[in-house]
């Protein structure tokens, strides 16, 4: 197989993977504001090939854009702890907040 023809299937690939997601995305949304775990919304979705680890992904970006859900790993947090530093909030002239770090 050529460099072109690589290139060219693994292009088609990912608009493949890229047009799935765009599909059924609002619908995972949806269902994740409705308060369904990933497997309760599996089986609601009637769209072909819908594969657990992609639901899973939607519902854990969901849950993370809306704030119920952090981001970060224990171990994340963990070892942003060990390296904690102390801020202050301060205004500027326009009543803005922002932090410094003492």
């Amino acid at each position: 197989m050529s460099d072109q023809e690589a290139t060219g299937k693994y292009f088609r690939e990912a608009l493949g993977h890229f047009a799935r997601d765009a599909a059924y995305e609002s619908a995972v949304f949806h269902l994740t504001d409705l308060g369904l775990s990933p497997e309760e919304i599996l089986p609601r979705l009637e769209y072909p090939n819908v594969s657990p680890g992609t639901v899973k992904a939607l519902w854990r970006k969901r849950m993370i854009k809306t704030g119920r859900l952090d981001p970060e790993t224990p171990e994340e947090k963990a070892a942003a702890a060990s390296s904690e530093h102390d801020f202050i909030r301060e205004y500027d002239e326009f009543g803005r907040p922002w932090y410094r770090r003492l």
